[in-house]
């Protein structure tokens, strides 16, 4: 089965997504990656746009965001970053000429 037949490839244990979960674009590429555990998203999330470049990292704990958050323009120049600490959010903006 090719990428372009299917959109998304994850794992299941005991009805819930288990390990990496990808999602892909129409092009084949990759759309996003992210970890889970027993279906609660918990790691590295990692988006890109439809060229493949990457636009946004995060970390979750137990579906919730912690710590940084990073989004990037399409030519790898970060474009803002937020942290999360104690569910408060504090967003800094870089370079806006890109």
């Amino acid at each position: 089965m090719s990428l372009s037949q299917f959109h998304e490839r994850f794992h299941k244990v005991n009805g819930k997504i288990d390990g990496l979960r990808e999602s892909f674009y129409e092009n084949g590429k990759v759309e996003n990656k992210s970890y889970w555990k027993d279906g609660i998203q918990n790691g590295k999330s990692k988006t890109y746009n439809h060229n493949g470049d990457l636009i946004r990292e995060s970390d979750l704990e137990n579906g919730e965001y912690i710590g940084v958050t990073k989004e990037f323009y399409p030519n790898n120049k970060l474009r803002l970053e937020i942290y999360v600490n104690d569910n408060k959010y504090v967003v800094y903006s870089f370079d806006i000429s890109s």
